[in-house]
């Protein structure tokens, strides 16, 4: 069959209803599958026909196109929406993040300002995870859809136990950065392999604005460490 000009041959080494990925093929394979699978969500304006070949045992034809158009749900950014649940929780009045990804470590940097005294009330079927207990890795079974906090007017409630943020390193450098300006004591622990990790650069930067923040184990620059209240200066 002669191929018009302009158009793209796909290899899919997989059958049309299978979600394995032959070993041989790797990644990569793996890749062009789900592009495949993620086309039925638009409206595209081409035709693609399965054919079979000697080489594959499948081959998709796309004739090119001049537009596409469609919707698409993307998940919530890790980073973006912490920073926006911590600035949402320091605020003067209440916020509502709609998509914040509510799983793995994500589920971190809520639980701590839970325990901090900032009221956040999940719509939808949430999962609880008490302190040190594993998160799911991904968001197969959560059902999250809004997020509301009620700000705090940065008045925090003392913890009397160690504030864990788990293997999340962006909800301790968020925290520390944020607790090193209370009037109040807090220690800072984490997961065996983020106690392992160096926080120089934030520490160094803390240390500038004369922060007191103290190592509690023999290493220093890495978790634990207690945060004590000091005035802070600019840089």
């Amino acid at each position: 069959m002669p191929f018009p000009k302009n158009a793209a041959i796909i290899p899919i080494l997989i059958a049309p209803h299978s979600n394995k990925v032959p070993r041989d093929r790797g990644l990569k394979t793996a890749g062009l599958f789900r592009i495949v699978r993620a086309l039925p969500l638009f409206s595209l304006p081409f035709t693609a026909q399965p054919m079979t070949s000697a080489r594959h045992p499948s081959v998709l034809h796309i004739r090119p196109s001049r537009q596409m158009w469609g919707d698409v749900s993307v998940p919530g950014d890790k980073m973006i929406g912490q920073i926006g649940m911590l600035l949402a929780a320091m605020a003067d009045g209440d916020s509502t993040i709609t998509g914040y990804p509510w799983f793995g470590e994500n589920v971190r940097l809520p639980q701590a300002l839970q325990g901090l005294g900032v009221v956040i009330d999940i719509s939808g079927t949430a999962p609880q995870f008490p302190p040190g207990a594993a998160a799911p890795k991904t968001p197969a079974n959560t059902a999250v859809t809004q997020v509301k906090i009620r700000g705090c007017r940065r008045k925090l409630t003392p913890l009397c136990e160690p504030l864990d943020c788990g293997e999340s390193g962006t909800a301790l450098r968020l925290l520390t950065a944020m607790l090193a300006g209370q009037s109040f004591a807090t220690r800072m622990q984490a997961g065996a392999h983020l106690s392992s990790v160096k926080l120089q650069p934030l520490l160094a930067v803390m240390g500038h604005m004369k922060a007191d923040i103290r190592p509690l184990g023999a290493a220093t620059e890495r978790p634990p460490f207690v945060i004590s209240p000091a005035p802070l200066k600019g840089i």
